[in-house]
């Protein structure tokens, strides 16, 4: 069996995850089309209160 990335769908759950002291990997690429994001369910990325969140 395996883990599963995690999918953190609201900002209340990002801020959660921001205050963690170490890096952690979460279900969100942008492989398929540079810049767009989606979750690794396949629901795509739209909430630009994220932006700047991520490491570039």
């Amino acid at each position: 069996s395996g883990t599963r990335l995690g999918v953190f769908d609201t900002w209340d759950k990002m801020k959660i995850l921001q205050r963690r002291t170490r890096p952690t990997w979460i279900g969100l690429d942008d492989i398929q089309i540079e810049g767009r994001f989606h979750w690794h369910d396949g629901q795509e990325f739209r909430d630009p209160e994220f932006s700047g969140f991520f490491h570039r």
